[in-house]
C-alpha cells in the first residue's frame, strides 16, 4: 500500500480487512480500566507521534511496506487510525459484535459526513468544488477530503523539507471528530485553537527575552505547516520578532480541557526544543498552567511525557535535527522519573504485591538472566499494572521500556519480596563470573 497514491484509502481498508484485526481485544482494555475517550486520545497523539508531527507507531496497521514510506504517509495513516479507533470506542456497544470489515465501512461512512459537515464551513468545497462531483467508489471522496486536510504542498516554497509537506495541525480532527460525535462542534474554533498553541510556544521562546536558533526552527515549522489564514500567518510571524508573553495567550473556557492542554504540551516542546529547563521556564510552566487551568499532576506527566519522546527520537525529528545536547535534558528526565515514582510508590506497591509470579521474577532478576519467556511475562505483567495507574502511563510510550530499569532501582529488595517470603527465600547460586543485572536485559 502507497498512502500517496490514489485509491490508498481502499487499499488500507482491504489490508485491514485481511489481518482479521481483532478489534476487542486490541481496545476493550480501556473499557476494563475506565479510560476515558478523551484520556486514550491524548495517549495515542502521543505514543503515534501526530502530537510532534513525527509519526513512530501505527496502532492498526503493521505491514513491513511502512518503511519505504516518507513522514507524510506515516503521519496520514495515524489520522486515519486514529479516527477509526474513536469511532469504533464511541460505538462500542453497537460495534460490538461486528466484523472488522463492517466497523471499518460504518466508520468511514461516518468519517466522511463529518468532514462533509465541517470542510463546507471550512470553505474546503468552495475552493474546490471537483470534490462534491467526485466519484465515491472505494472511499474515493473521503480520501480526497483527507488528502486535503493533510497535504500543505506550499511548505516547500516555504524552504522545508520535501517528504514533510503536511499540516502538522490536522491530528486535531481526531479530537474534533469525537467531540462532533458527542454533538460538540469544537472544530468550528480550529483557527483560534492554532493561532493559541503557536502564541503560546512564541511566549515559552522568549523567556530569556530572546528566541534561540532551535526553538525559532520550532515554530517557524508550524507556522509554515499549520495552514493558518493569511493574516494570522502574518501577525504570528510579526510575533516571532517582536514577543509575547502569558497574558496574550487566550483562555476560553468554551474549549475542552483535553485541548487546553494541548496548548500548554506545545509549550512544553518550545522549552524542551532549546534543551535547557531551568527554574525561569519551570515557572512559566507553572504560571502557564495555572493561566490554563491545567491540573498539576496533568502538568507534570505532560512534561515527563514529551521529555520522554524527544529523548527517544531528537535527532529523526527534523525540526530537532541534532545530534549532540540532550544530556542535560535526559538526565533532568531521569530525576522526574525517580521523584513521580516515589509519589505513586504506594499505589505500585499494591498492584504489584497483588502478584506472587511477578515478585519472584522481579527477585530473580537481581541475581540472574531472565529466560525469554519470563523477560516477557515481567514485561506483560507490568504494563498490564501500568494499564491500571493512568499517571503511570509515561511507561507505555514509545521508548518508555528503557524505564524498566529505573523501576528496579525504585523497588528495594524488602519491597520486591515482602517478609512472608523472604523467611524462607533461597538466593540463586551466581554461577557466572557476570551477572545480567536487569539494567542489561532488554525489554524492548
Amino acid at each position: 500500500m502507497d498512502p500517496s497514491s490514489k485509491k490508498w484509502l481502499y487499499a488500507f481498508e482491504q489490508e485491514l480487512t485481511l489481518s482479521n484485526l481483532e478489534w476487542h481485544s486490541q481496545f476493550d482494555y480501556i473499557f476494563e480500566k475506565n479510560i476515558s475517550i478523551d484520556e486514550f486520545i491524548h495517549f495515542y497523539v502521543h505514543n503515534s507521534g501526530v502530537f510532534y508531527g513525527h509519526c513512530v507507531k501505527h496502532f492498526l496497521y503493521q505491514k513491513t511496506d511502512i518503511q519505504t514510506w516518507n513522514n507524510t504517509d506515516n503521519f496520514k495513516i495515524a489520522l486515519v487510525e486514529g479516527l477509526l479507533i474513536v469511532y469504533y470506542l464511541f460505538h462500542k456497544q453497537q460495534a460490538g459484535n461486528n466484523t472488522s470489515h463492517e466497523i471499518v465501512q460504518e466508520a468511514f461512512k461516518t468519517i466522511e459526513r463529518f468532514y462533509v459537515i465541517f470542510s463546507i464551513s471550512d470553505s474546503v468545497f468552495t475552493q474546490n468544488k471537483s470534490l462534491l462531483h467526485k466519484k465515491n467508489e472505494r472511499y474515493q471522496r473521503l480520501e480526497a477530503m483527507i488528502d486535503y486536510q493533510v497535504n500543505n504542498l506550499s511548505m516547500l516554497k516555504k524552504g522545508f523539507w520535501k517528504g514533510s509537506q503536511f499540516n502538522i495541525f490536522a491530528y486535531f480532527d481526531i479530537y474534533f471528530f469525537y467531540y462532533w460525535l458527542r454533538n460538540d462542534y469544537v472544530y468550528e474554533q480550529k483557527n483560534t485553537i492554532k493561532y493559541t498553541i503557536v502564541t503560546a510556544m512564541i511566549a515559552a521562546a522568549y523567556i530569556d527575552k530572546q528566541m534561540e536558533e532551535s526553538e525559532k526552527s520550532l515554530i517557524s515549522y508550524f507556522i509554515a505547516s499549520g495552514n493558518f489564514p493569511p493574516n494570522d500567518e502574518m501577525l504570528l510571524q510579526t510575533h516571532t520578532q517582536t514577543g509575547r508573553s502569558i497574558t496574550d495567550i487566550a483562555y476560553n473556557a468554551s474549549i475542552p480541557y483535553s485541548v487546553q492542554l494541548l496548548v500548554y504540551e506545545y509549550a512544553v516542546l518550545t522549552i524542551i526544543s532549546n534543551k535547557k529547563f531551568n527554574l525561569w521556564k519551570e515557572q512559566f510552566l507553572a504560571q502557564l498552567a495555572l493561566h490554563l487551568h491545567i491540573k498539576p499532576f496533568d502538568a507534570q506527566h505532560s512534561i515527563m511525557l514529551i521529555q520522554n519522546f524527544v529523548i527517544q527520537h531528537h535527532s529523526s525529528m527534523l525540526y530537532l535535527n541534532v545530534k549532540t545536547g540532550f544530556d542535560a535534558l535526559s538526565k533532568n528526565f531521569s530525576s522526574q522519573i525517580q521523584s513521580f515514582l516515589t509519589k505513586n510508590k504506594l499505589k505500585l506497591t499494591n498492584e504489584i504485591m497483588e502478584s506472587k509470579e511477578l515478585m519472584e521474577l522481579l527477585w530473580k532478576a537481581k541475581d540472574e538472566k531472565l529466560t525469554p519467556q519470563e523477560r516477557e511475562k515481567v514485561k506483560s505483567q507490568i504494563i498490564d499494572i501500568v494499564k491500571t495507574i493512568p499517571s503511570l502511563a509515561i511507561l507505555l510510550l514509545p521508548g518508555g521500556t528503557i524505564l524498566l530499569p529505573l523501576l528496579y532501582k525504585f523497588l528495594p529488595e524488602e519491597f520486591v519480596l515482602p517478609s512472608a517470603f523472604q523467611s524462607n527465600k533461597t538466593v540463586p547460586p551466581n554461577t557466572r563470573e557476570e551477572r545480567n543485572t536487569p539494567e542489561q536485559q532488554d525489554y524492548h
